[in-house]
């Protein structure tokens, strides 16, 4: 897994370059370990930047299914990508004194900005009013 991070790494940084390689550099926590540092900056000193890769037209692929599956996808040509994604009505999970909050919350929200609505109405008319 390490050497797979370090690949995607040095690919990542050979396309995008110093932002990268920033970026990553203040994602680096104090307690990381040296041994990673050091790594991390034996990539980044190994793969140097190319501004012509990012500007390259790059083919697509889904790490998701296989080459067979894509095929049998465009030759069917309908609307699924060929993925099995669960799907589940999140509402109905909501435990069902949670729409009864949030309804709640938005009244109170609202009778809130009422109330100093008012005031400050009131506050600004008798400001005005001792003018007078």
């Amino acid at each position: 897994m390490r050497q797979t991070s370090l690949l995607l790494l040095e690919e990542l940084h050979t396309q995008m370059g110093p932002k990268f390689k920033a970026l990553i550099q203040s994602q680096i926590s104090e307690s990381t370990s040296s041994a990673i540092k050091k790594q991390i900056e034996k990539v980044f000193d190994q793969a140097k930047y190319d501004q012509t890769l990012s500007k390259s037209p790059r083919a697509k692929k889904c790490i998701t299914m296989s080459q067979e599956g894509s095929n049998q996808i465009n030759s069917n040509r309908n609307d699924s990508i060929g993925i099995d994604i669960p799907r589940m009505d999140l509402v109905a999970n909501l435990s069902d004194d949670c729409i009864t909050r949030l309804v709640n919350t938005y009244q109170l929200h609202t009778i809130y900005l009422l109330k100093n609505i008012i005031f400050l109405t009131y506050l600004n008319d008798s400001f005005l009013t001792s003018f007078v």
